[in-house]
């Protein structure tokens, strides 16, 4: 069964909800959310060790997640429906599923939007971890795995029209 209809449509909507957040937030306008950013500052554990006035090293950490986050999200939430739409083509067109966690899965339409569904917000729920710690390695995570599943789905794509 093809991922068309209230799945794309669903997936077109959450992308314009997450797109609309961020340009609110690139914009300032996140008076809304202040009693939540309030609440969350009085959970950050202060530093121990103080720095004479005008030190730069070390760095101090920044609390805030780095931009290119959001669109790296945005557009692995695309990267997932479009290889779960591209699977389900290859299988329509002969081919077999590749990866062997997802062979069985791959020919129940439900159970793969499930198993989407988890891993996708799984890996946003790790990165959004592993940014507090070191931003730079977050980010460069999120791209390999979106330069991984852009491939993925590109070979999909292409076996499914026999090329």
């Amino acid at each position: 069964m093809p991922l068309t209809g209230w799945l794309r449509t669903a997936t077109a909507a959450l992308l314009l909800v997450v797109v609309d957040a961020s340009s609110l937030e690139a914009h300032g306008l996140t008076r809304l959310h202040a009693p939540l950013a309030s609440m969350l500052a009085a959970n950050v554990p202060q530093p121990r060790l103080k720095l004479p006035e005008g030190s730069w090293w070390p760095p101090e950490p920044s609390r805030e997640r780095p931009r290119v986050l959001a669109p790296l999200y945005i557009s692995f939430v695309a990267l997932q429906v479009m290889d779960a739409d591209s699977t389900a083509d290859a299988i329509r067109a002969g081919h077999g599923e590749a990866n062997p966690f997802m062979t069985r899965a791959a020919h129940h339409t439900g159970t793969m939007v499930a198993v989407k569904a988890i891993s996708t917000a799984g890996t946003i729920y790790a990165v959004e971890k592993l940014w507090r710690r070191n931003r730079v390695a977050a980010v460069v995570v999120m791209t390999a795995i979106n330069a991984g599943y852009a491939a993925v789905v590109t070979n999909n794509y292409a076996r499914a029209r026999g090329r």
